[in-house]
């Protein structure tokens, strides 16, 4: 990654794989597993594993001489992603799956290969780290879709996690699901059995469905 540092402070264009549209902005900074744009307006924090290619944008009309940070500090000399996320609870956050999936809101937790997300509009979310594209975290005072924070915080409820994506799927089998927030009948149904690297769903019409655990984005957590 090493190879970045030229680019530092100057605009590029990032290339991300399962992005409709390239990524643009000024090179903040960059670790093994991570780069940070900004875009003018917003911080893009791009895990390094799904940027296609990244090259000088020669054709910006200027380069900006200083943009604060957007995240408090983890107090590493290399970023990654992971500290970045920790950094990110308890902010607003916008996260980027793929397509038109986007989802905002909060950040719970963290765990081996998926994040714990609220949004006001999906309530809990499961997201499959490996098809994370890109997050933003907007600044402290903003609150989602103008709501009061001590009202909406009081909407997100505790859950109890299991360390990585496949066991937390075994833990919620017998449970109704919707996955990838698309409303699809083979990703819409009963989770029967779980045993890796492959799922059972039953549709709504009552055919089982069976697909690869991989292949799955976002898992809608059952409420209770």
């Amino acid at each position: 990654m090493n190879l970045l540092k030229d680019l530092l402070g100057k605009q590029v264009i990032a290339m991300v794989s399962g992005v409709l549209q390239p990524l643009e902005g000024s090179l903040i900074d960059f670790g093994p597993d991570v780069v940070i744009i900004n875009n003018g307006v917003k911080y893009l924090y791009i895990p390094a594993a799904h940027i296609r290619f990244l090259m000088h944008n020669t054709e910006a009309v200027f380069e900006p001489d200083d943009i604060p940070q957007s995240l408090p500090s983890s107090h590493e000399t290399t970023i990654s992603l992971r500290p970045l996320l920790e950094n990110s609870k308890g902010i607003f956050t916008e996260i980027y799956i793929t397509g038109v999936h986007v989802l905002h809101g909060y950040i719970q937790n963290i765990l081996d290969d998926y994040i714990l997300f609220y949004s006001p509009v999906f309530d809990t979310v499961l997201v499959h780290m490996k098809h994370l594209k890109y997050l933003i975290p907007y600044p402290l005072e903003v609150v989602p879709y103008s709501l009061e924070k001590d009202k909406l915080l009081t909407h997100i409820s505790a859950v109890s996690t299991e360390p990585n994506f496949i066991q937390q799927l075994e833990k919620m089998e017998g449970n109704f699901i919707a996955m990838d927030m698309v409303n699809d009948p083979q990703k819409v149904g009963l989770l029967k059995k779980v045993q890796a690297p492959m799922f059972e769903l039953v549709a709504p019409n009552g055919e089982s469905i069976f697909a690869l655990i991989d292949h799955i984005q976002t898992v809608n957590y059952p409420r209770k």
